[in-house]
């Protein structure tokens, strides 16, 4: 029957029209493309995407039979979603395989790219199913591709060709794992569309809501949305976070009263002191000192914690249900984000709190400063009078401190007077009386003495000249030492004859001629110490 079948539709297959490898390629990769772009596929419809995808696939490869089958590992079975038969242009589903029965077949659909059983009876990989699956259905050779998600495999899309052997091409494999790559995109956009269908929910469920009952409503919703028993929302009770209080705790479908519960042994502990946490199945196991979850019929459980500006764990919200949950990021970081915003709640009611305080003690401040202002006022009357009384005696006592004043200024301008009275007296004793001396010692000395004599006479020079006052300016702050070396550069006395005077070494001059450039504002420039110095 099936033979006939397959005849009376050899004229729709790829061989018999005729196509040539390029163009079988390229009209594979058009389906491959529409499959892609397909709505269904897009939105993650199983229901309507398994059936287009494992008809485009059976057309591709000319299989009468091809299933597509999903992994259910809390049941440990192969569940198949839909199996098109297209001779009969059927569908069908609901079928199982347990997977303990076929061990080789699993191992080997993780190990490899495809499973490409020519004789499926005979190949070790397929074998299995020779006395069940294979003769019921008259499978002779399988092209079993796996569904992976993540490295994972979730599921398999079998092509069965029946009534005869078939050689598959390198061609074949590549197209089933494409095929296989658009299983996992719908399963991959059903878990996408279901994670925004549920932060939809949450979000729409609780935008409106504020204070206590925003952590009722993000508790129902969450339940709601992850089709869980129970949602708690919790707040740390100590800064040590060893003791919570519930905010809000749902279970089965109603508000329950809130509770407080120490963390120690639960699996709300990890999460407040680790971080999110999740216990897919056996949670009652895992934590057999929490009876609280016994009272619930926990047997899973996903939490995540919430935090403080500063980072401190504020508190948690969790959902437990009594069958297993998967660990699923999307979910959790649905939770992360219904956690974050419950910790600006709680923020947002502090700040309340703190500005309702605020209002409170500045109602009071103002009460308080009433009263001090109607003292003031009755103050201000003989305050103005005492100012005005103390305006007076201030503008006398001005005037008598411009008498002195005046008087300062006489003082002070004789003092400068009688100062250069005295600074003329000395330049005139020394031009009149140690100059004349100093030439006569001169014309009877001889050598080191006569130098001597000839540099007391050049200081006594620069002294009448003003030459000594002015470079003792503060500004410079040159040491007297400075000061002496200076009178001597300006003379044009080498550094080394600096040295010799002074009884030092010239490295030590060389030293004290930087310093005095330094001080001087012109270490950085192209200038003649001695000429700048004559130049004062």
């Amino acid at each position: 029957m099936i033979k006939t079948k397959k005849n009376r539709t050899k004229h729709l297959t790829l061989k018999e029209a005729s196509f040539s490898r390029e163009e079988t390629i390229r009209l594979q990769h058009q389906v491959i493309m529409s499959l892609t772009t397909d709505e269904n596929v897009i939105k993650g419809d199983i229901e309507k995407a398994f059936p287009l995808i494992s008809e485009a696939s059976a057309r591709l490869l000319d299989v009468p039979r091809v299933g597509i089958w999903l992994m259910n590992w809390e049941s440990k079975q192969l569940i198949c979603h839909d199996i098109y038969d297209q001779n009969q242009k059927s569908h069908q589903s609901g079928l199982s395989l347990q997977i303990s029965d076929y061990p080789n077949y699993f191992k080997s659909l993780g190990a490899h790219l495809a499973i490409d059983a020519v004789d499926a009876s005979n190949d070790p990989r397929t074998c299995e199913f020779k006395n069940t699956y294979l003769m019921e259905h008259d499978i002779h050779s399988m092209l079993d591709a796996p569904v992976r998600i993540e490295g994972k495999v979730v599921g398999v899309i079998c092509h069965e060709n029946c009534g005869e052997k078939r050689q598959w091409t390198a061609d074949d494999i590549t197209i089933v794992g494409e095929i296989a790559g658009q299983v996992a995109n719908v399963l991959i956009n059903r878990e996408r569309h279901k994670a925004d269908f549920a932060l939809k929910t949450i979000v729409e469920g609780t935008v409106s809501k504020m204070g206590e009952s925003f952590f009722c409503a993000l508790a129902d919703k969450m339940a709601e949305a992850l089709t869980v028993r129970t949602a708690i929302v919790t707040q740390a009770l100590d800064n040590d976070v060893t003791r919570v209080r519930t905010l809000a705790f749902w279970d089965q479908g109603k508000v329950m009263p809130n509770i407080e519960y120490d963390l120690k042994g639960t699996p709300c502990e990890i999460v407040l002191t680790k971080g999110s946490y999740c216990c897919s199945n056996h949670v009652q196991d895992v934590f057999p000192e929490d009876k609280d979850l016994g009272n619930l019929n926990a047997v899973s459980f996903l939490g995540v914690p919430f935090f403080d500006k500063k980072g401190k764990a504020l508190g948690h919200i969790a959902v437990l249900d009594e069958k297993p949950l998967k660990e699923d990021r999307k979910i959790i970081s649905i939770l992360e984000i219904c956690a974050a915003r419950v910790g600006l709640e709680l923020e947002r009611l502090q700040a309340a709190k703190t500005l309702q305080k605020a209002h409170d003690q500045l109602d009071q401040r103002v009460k308080e400063r009433t009263l001090d202002l109607e003292n003031e006022v009755q103050q201000r009357i003989g305050i103005e009078k005492e100012l005005k009384d103390f305006q007076k005696e201030l503008k006398k006592q001005q005037r008598v401190l411009e008498q002195k004043n005046l008087a300062l200024k006489e003082v002070l301008d004789q003092i400068e007077f009688e100062k250069n009275q005295i600074k003329q007296d000395i330049i005139s004793n020394v031009e009149e009386m140690l100059l004349p001396l100093l030439n006569k010692m001169k014309r009877k000395s001889h050598g080191e003495d006569a130098q001597t004599l000839k540099l007391l006479e050049q200081h006594l020079k620069n002294l009448t000249s003003g030459f000594a006052l002015k470079i003792s300016d503060k500004r410079w702050k040159l040491t007297p030492k400075e000061i002496e070396i200076c009178d001597m550069i300006k003379n044009r006395m080498s550094s080394k004859d600096i040295a010799g005077l002074l009884n030092v070494s010239t490295r030590t001059v060389e030293i004290h001629r930087n310093h005095i450039r330094k001080k001087l504002g012109i270490s950085q420039k192209s200038v003649n110490l001695t000429t700048y110095l004559q130049s004062i």
